[in-house]
């Protein structure tokens, strides 16, 4: 009977342990790891309790939904005929199963919560959700061969003044967006060793690297409408 209770008790300690670890989770990006093209796969956790899935860069579809987490597994809800299960692990996230995903994502494959930098400095123009979703489209659509983005700022004085620029000399001249729809969001990333990525300097920090978005209206979805120097 000791022995029972000693073992109910184990039993119970642990899942109080899974359940203190899941509360933990970090919302982010998490990227595939031991791939040859950076952010071949990966998985954004958003704070709301959304999540975007992307599986492989060939696949035009990505799963959206929200998630969960149940006794140590990370549950990617799109509908009830479509999930996605990954067992969690620190900060790596280890594919479990998932409706057609196999074919794409192997199981036991790592994704590994990647670290940016955000910086936001004080803004009259945007409110903090409306230039939080500028962040997370640039997250998402940041695709660069070998390379891993480590920061993300929007400095409102630099924005206005780059925007100015893009009216006078880039699409904003011909694309008729108003300029109070447009925002500038400036990023570093490093470009690895591998000489995979064919444009870039292998071995080499990008800083001041700008994406520029734009929306219709103030109730509209940014678009990345261009991104360089």
């Amino acid at each position: 009977m000791k022995t029972r209770i000693i073992a109910l008790l184990a039993a119970f300690s642990l899942m109080l342990a899974l359940g203190c670890s899941n509360k933990e989770l970090k919302a982010g990006k998490y990227v595939m790891q031991g791939t040859e093209l950076a952010e071949w796969a990966w998985v954004i956790l958003e704070d709301d309790g959304k999540f975007v899935f992307n599986r492989n860069l060939a696949t035009s579809y990505l799963p959206i939904g929200t998630y969960t987490v149940e006794y140590g597994m990370l549950i990617l809800s799109v509908s009830a005929d479509e999930t996605y299960r990954f067992r969690i692990d620190g900060n790596d996230l280890i594919f479990d199963s998932g409706k057609y995903t196999e074919q794409l994502v192997q199981k036991g494959s790592i994704f590994r919560l990647s670290e940016v930098t955000i910086e936001i400095g004080k803004s009259l123009k945007f409110s903090k959700d409306e230039i939080k979703k500028a962040i997370e489209l640039v997250q998402t659509g940041f695709a660069f061969p070998s390379a891993k983005l480590t920061k993300l700022t929007y400095d409102e004085e630099k924005s206005e003044r780059l925007i100015k620029g893009y009216m006078q000399n880039g699409k904003g001249s011909v694309n008729g967006v108003d300029p109070n729809n447009v925002i500038i969001l400036l990023s570093e990333f490093h470009v690895d060793g591998s000489g995979k990525n064919p444009v870039l300097n292998p071995n080499s920090t990008y800083t001041d690297y700008q994406w520029i978005l734009i929306r219709q209206s103030e109730n509209s979805n940014w678009i990345i409408d261009d991104q360089g120097y």
